[in-house]
């Protein structure tokens, strides 16, 4: 193959991959969510939260492809999309215990419209946008790949680690062991009950609904805990 047929067939392949940001935008979430949760989760488990998210994203640049006819202003609003639907619990929890003059603005009335003023506003200024989107496109697909460098190197950490430490023999010292001794021991030892409340009601949920104030239980010391419990 000559050279300029190279050069052709390297611009056929590359041409408008930095478009597909969604893609990125979409994996980082799932990808960095697995991260807080390794050991306790299976990798097999948030396959399938991939394969939709993966449906839903080529779902959205579809239609987003038929509302904008341009595959690059798609590619944009399907991304802002995203990004507000996955950091709509983000802000949501971040903010639910912030009041202004004795309002809490971290309520689903108050951010729901806002999350829907800012996505109209996204849509027209996208829909306006008659500049060329390369520099966006590519800034956002370079954010977005730094962005996944950490969950992923912790994610091959994590694997690469356990594969090590599956194949590792076990070597026990059964010298060390007396039946006896064991049975007596836990004999002796007395029953200790940890208990973990599964949840409790916030302070201003109890206080509007059943007219209960709860601030000497939020603000007592542990000795005054302790004996609340015992009594």
């Amino acid at each position: 193959m000559s050279a300029t047929g190279s050069k052709k067939f390297s611009h056929l392949n590359l041409k408008g991959l930095h478009q597909y940001h969604p893609y990125l935008t979409a994996l980082f979430p799932i990808l960095a969510l697995y991260t807080h949760n390794i050991r306790e989760v299976e990798f097999s488990l948030i396959v399938r939260s991939l394969i939709i998210t993966f449906l839903a994203t080529t779902t959205l640049l579809v239609v987003y492809r038929l509302l904008f006819r341009d595959f690059g202003e798609s590619a944009l609003a399907c991304t802002f999309s995203l990004i507000l639907f996955f950091s709509y619990g983000q802000i949501y929890a971040m903010l639910k215990e912030v009041s202004i003059f004795d309002v809490l603005i971290g309520r689903h009335r108050i951010l729901t419209p806002l999350w829907l003023v800012l996505f109209v506003f996204g849509m027209v200024y996208i829909a306006r946008r008659r500049r060329k989107n390369d520099v966006a496109h590519r800034t956002i697909s370079l954010i977005m790949l730094i962005a996944l460098i950490s969950p992923t190197y912790l994610i091959v950490e994590f694997f690469v680690h356990t594969s090590l430490l599956t194949h590792q023999p076990e070597v026990f010292d059964n010298t060390q062991i007396n039946p006896v001794d064991d049975v007596l021991s836990i004999e002796l030892i007395p029953d200790i009950y940890y208990i973990i409340l599964d949840g409790y009601t916030r302070q201003d949920t109890l206080r509007e609904f059943y007219n209960y104030d709860n601030q000497s239980f939020i603000h007592c010391s542990v000795s005054e805990l302790m004996r609340q419990i015992v009594a």
